[in-house]
């Protein structure tokens, strides 16, 4: 696997690459690149696999590189030290999200999902290029796969649950899907679309909420029958929000 760093900050990149050269000894560092124009000439010119992008850079921030890249085939993981572009990243169909300063683990994950991924399904290709001159797809969102991707209708999502580093989507008329995100990344995604994190292991859409149960602990109980506990800190909170309901 070929990669490219873009980061302005000098010290951020560094550490990537040596994080990259010390535990992914496999993967082929084509080039740092702490100028955003630089990274855009040299993404064009390498065609790398895996592109590791900041967002907040000068000249050319993030956003603006990747409307350059339009039509190019690669993996997306942006890495910034601010969680307010998170969503805008998905919607660009971004493999993962690291903040600064980035967690080895969380890295380990990132290469996880670049190593099960199909470089060259033409999902990618269709998601990028909707994704870049269409951010908002309406009611549907785009969720990266085993294969690629799919795309989802935020209205057929009953409920998330969290599988690890991925998560399982129960849908309204089909079986479980499960897609490469973990669920804290979905509740990035919908957390503006009418779904709750209930729990830590669960992200219900409200509107497939068929009966609140307190005793026991708390729980829901979804419209196919799925017990959903409530994290005894999200109760109060909850309470509130199905009162305004």
């Amino acid at each position: 696997m070929t990669c490219i760093i873009i980061d302005d900050e000098l010290y951020g990149a560094s550490y990537l690459e040596l994080q990259l050269r010390k535990h992914f000894p496999a993967v082929n560092i084509l080039a740092v690149c702490t100028d955003s124009e630089e990274g855009l000439t040299k993404m064009r010119e390498l065609q790398p696999d895996l592109l590791f992008l900041d967002i907040e850079m000068p000249r050319l921030n993030g956003f603006q590189l990747l409307e350059a890249l339009e039509g190019q085939l690669f993996m997306l993981v942006f890495t910034t030290a601010y969680d307010k572009y998170a969503v805008r990243a998905f919607r660009y169909s971004a493999l993962d999200y690291l903040l600064k300063p980035i967690n080895p683990d969380e890295l380990k994950a990132a290469m996880e999902k670049a190593g099960s991924r199909n470089l060259d399904t033409k999902k990618h290709l269709e998601v990028f290029q909707q994704h870049v001159q269409q951010p908002q797809l309406g009611g549907r969102v785009a969720l990266p796969n085993m294969n690629g991707y799919l795309f989802v209708e935020m209205d057929d999502i009953m409920l998330v649950e969290s599988d690890g580093n991925y998560s399982n989507l129960h849908m309204r008329s089909e079986k479980p899907i499960l897609v490469t995100k973990s669920i804290g990344d979905m509740e990035e995604v919908l957390g503006m679309a009418g779904f709750y994190r209930v729990h830590r292991g669960y992200l219900v859409n409200l509107k497939f909420v068929r009966e609140y149960v307190k005793k026991d602990g708390g729980q829901l109980i979804m419209q196919n029958g799925m017990n959903v506990p409530i994290a005894r800190g999200r109760k109060e909170e909850f309470a509130s929000l199905i009162a305004k309901l």
